[in-house]
């Protein structure tokens, strides 16, 4: 089972592999030296020393995967502009000046989202964790940070399979996809950030890791990004090219077929409509918090699309929220009270908790 470069997927779109989710995050319990292998320092990028004991291996990988990726993702959508597919993390932070401030910005959000497995679910027999692959997982995508190749079908495609894989087999309790032999859990009962109380299913062989076909062209049929070759992306079923506007070029506010180039941003008005422009500063007026610059969102007087607001600064913990893009990198909007704080934990399946 893939789970690494699948809890990415859904961070930030990387057309790679395909199943654990992010939204919901796992008690971080400490987790000791789970897995056995060579993950030390100087093995990722920024080469940190090595956090010996608590939090131990596995929350040493997610901090790592953090800085790696935010790189990776960072340079790709600020050097890399048309020749590599785009993510979703790269259009939510192409607002920057630069690369290296939407690194910053990138690893502080990465790591407050991104668990791939946490120690908890090592100890409960839930995961398997392999530190020896995980080391060399994030080896191989640093390589590729500096470049404009893509993740899909390369080196770290292969070797981040297994880095983390499910335990429990069909009919087992789980919490989320990533506990599961299959990749799926079906939820009796579903919780907020794709957490939930369920049983693993079957693996059926459907969904994008079963699925190997020629990479699509531009025009032809698809389901996903993934599917399209080169720096093409899923619109309509279609595979399109993005075409990128240059400074003070129509645009209209959303539109993924036509980007403005980063460090610029689509400035709308209530119907959509507008130009490349820099970022909105503190204090502007706004319609859509993707027009507000870094550190900033659109606050509506009232809650309807297309009610002018103005751009101010992210809410701090337990400032009122309806959305994470409100609260500052590091912290979410918490489903239970509406105000920003640490991301809730997605519990342990009951069976595990009673074991334990």
């Amino acid at each position: 089972m893939r789970v690494f470069l699948e809890t990415l997927n859904v961070i930030i779109k990387l057309p790679v592999l395909m199943l654990m989710l992010v939204g919901c995050l796992p008690p971080s319990g400490g987790g000791g030296n789970e897995g056995a292998g060579g993950f030390g320092a100087g093995s990722m990028a920024g080469g940190r020393a090595p956090i010996p004991g608590p939090p131990g291996v596995v929350d040493r990988f997610n901090l790592d995967a953090a800085d790696v990726l935010a790189q990776y993702v960072c340079h790709q959508t600020y050097a890399c502009v048309g020749e590599s597919k785009p993510t979703a993390l790269g259009r939510s932070l192409s607002n920057h000046p630069d690369e290296a401030a939407c690194r910053r910005h990138a690893r502080s959000r990465l790591e407050a989202e991104l668990r791939v497995v946490t120690g908890d679910e090592v100890r409960a027999g839930l995961i398997a964790f392999n530190a020896a692959r995980a080391s060399a997982c994030l080896d191989a995508i640093a390589r590729l940070a500096n470049t404009c190749a893509p993740l899909a079908a390369s080196e770290a495609d292969e070797l981040c399979e297994g880095v983390a894989q499910g335990r429990v087999e069909a009919d087992g309790a789980c919490s989320r996809d990533a506990q599961c032999v299959s990749g799926y859990c079906l939820f009796e009962r579903e919780l907020e950030f794709g957490c939930g109380q369920g049983t693993c299913l079957e693996a059926d062989g459907e969904g994008p890791v079963g699925v190997q076909v020629r990479p699509q062209a531009e025009g032809e049929f698809c389901e996903w990004d993934s599917q399209c070759t080169g720096a093409l992306i899923c619109l309509e079923s279609e595979c399109h090219r993005v075409l990128y506007l240059e400074l003070g070029e129509e645009c209209t506010v959303g539109d993924l077929a036509a980007a403005c180039r980063p460090s610029t941003v689509c400035r709308g008005t209530s119907g959509g409509q507008g130009a490349c422009a820099s970022p909105a500063r503190r204090g502007a007026a706004c319609v859509d918090s993707a027009e507000c610059g870094p550190g900033l969102y659109c606050k509506a007087s009232e809650q309807d699309d297309g009610v002018a607001g103005a751009c101010l600064p992210l809410e701090g913990a337990e400032a009122a929220c309806e959305s994470n893009q409100q609260c500052e990198p590091g912290i979410v909007c918490r489903v239970d009270t509406r105000r920003c704080g640490e991301r809730q934990s997605c519990p342990l399946p009951m069976s595990a908790r009673e074991a334990g």
